[in-house]
């Protein structure tokens, strides 16, 4: 039989007592962070759409591929 004390142990290198919801609060906080950005973005991003529509702003070729896209979906819905 082994005797007790001739027995190692491998340390445990995991987070210490009291630390094991750190990881999903900083989980929590990143998908948080990204709503509020999400929404601080909102504003921006349809200022830029609705300006890229009126032609203000040079439309860049995956927009113009959207456009025309856009435009054969609303002839397929108007032909009868």
């Amino acid at each position: 039989m082994l005797d007790p004390e001739s027995i190692t142990l491998f340390a445990y290198v995991g987070l210490g007592p009291g630390q094991e919801f750190i990881p999903q609060f900083m989980a929590l906080l990143a998908v948080a962070g990204t709503a509020l950005l999400a929404i601080l973005q909102w504003p921006f991003v349809a200022l830029f759409r609705r300006l890229s529509r009126n032609g203000r702003i040079a439309a860049t070729p995956s927009n113009g591929m959207m456009a025309e896209t856009r435009m054969q979906d609303e002839q397929c819905l108007k032909a009868p």
